[in-house]
């Protein structure tokens, strides 16, 4: 017999196996449950459209949804997975057709209804934070050694040889791409937490497999990275080295040591989250940089012919399931 998903409570339950709200309370989840709403698609229909905004979250509970960029199909969808969460989260619109390819039913959440979940409920927007974190981390791990590294952007100052003073760390945070929206009160009380440190060449930042506890802001210098199986790569000025892993709560998957004399600025993931929780708005775009990044590598994974939908990813605490689009 087709479940129908009339009740909250059956919806609610249904959630604790999506990842982004398979932790939260039991108020959290049944906040977003009662936002729901039942759909049914006849086949061919389409639940994105390439270069259009994506209007909701559909979570799918019965049938098989495809996907296809520039007409070919790179991947397809069944229950649990969902289709949209992270252009909804980016504000982007989408790069693939999704198609239903069989009779299908689905649980969706509008686009407006998920951005008004998140502002109201903090730990809905630290889930959906970790999450991206998560899926994007998996995707870097993946890349070949060309595509790993950031480009380096050009600071406001020279940094001096003695210590900064508040003000010129404040300056130069300011100018991280990270930061650059960030109000005054919350990145004068970032600054205010963090460690300046100052490196000498080849000396250790973390090695991999270690707990990744903070995030290196590089100031001036070359950060040399390896991964175990060999890749190497380096960040410059104007990057965050280790920020994904720190942010996904996962160990270190390379390791960083100092390519010259290097300066960063060492900040703690913990008070981060402490401040989105007076600054909604800061996690809401850390959200979508994160989101966009991710859309990012999976259109150009996909063009190259690795859809990577069917790949099964170890996120939110569930062990190793297939993640959606």
């Amino acid at each position: 017999m087709t479940r129908r998903w009339i009740d909250v409570t059956e919806r609610a339950l249904y959630l604790r196996g999506i990842p982004v709200t398979a932790k939260l309370s039991q108020a959290v989840v049944h906040a977003v449950a009662a936002r729901l709403v039942a759909r049914e698609l006849t086949v061919g229909e389409r639940l994105t459209v390439s270069g259009q905004a994506v209007g909701a979250v559909s979570l799918l509970t019965e049938g098989r949804v495809g996907l296809y960029l520039e007409g070919n199909r790179i991947g397809e969808l069944q229950p649990p997975q969902s289709v949209g969460f992270i252009n909804c989260v980016a504000r982007k619109e989408s790069s693939f057709d999704a198609i239903a390819e069989t009779p299908l039913r689905t649980l969706e959440l509008s686009r407006s209804a998920l951005l008004g979940l998140m502002d109201d409920h903090y730990p809905l927007l630290i889930s959906t934070l970790r999450y991206t974190a998560e899926r994007l981390l998996h995707e870097m791990q993946e890349m070949p050694e060309t595509a790993l590294g950031l480009p380096s952007e050009k600071l406001p100052l020279v940094v001096p040889q003695r210590a900064l003073h508040l003000v010129e760390i404040i300056y130069c945070l300011r100018a991280l791409s990270a930061f650059r929206t960030m109000n005054l009160n919350t990145l004068f009380a970032m600054a205010g937490e963090m460690t300046e440190q100052r490196f000498v060449p080849g000396e250790e930042l973390f090695l991999a497999s270690q707990p990744a506890e903070r995030t290196y802001f590089v100031l001036d210098g070359w950060v040399r990275c390896a991964t175990p199986d060999g890749r190497c790569f380096r960040y410059g000025p104007g990057t965050a080295v280790g920020g994904l892993e720190t942010l996904a709560a996962q160990v270190r998957w390379y390791s960083a040591h100092a390519d010259g004399p290097l300066i960063c600025l060492l900040g703690s993931t913990d008070h981060l989250l402490d401040l989105i929780g007076d600054d909604l708005e800061l996690g809401m775009e850390m959200a979508a940089t994160l989101a966009r990044g991710l859309l990012g590598v999976l259109t150009a994974k996909a063009t190259r012919g690795q859809g990577g939908f069917d790949i099964p990813r170890v996120v939110s605490g569930l062990g190793s399931v297939r993640v959606g689009a």
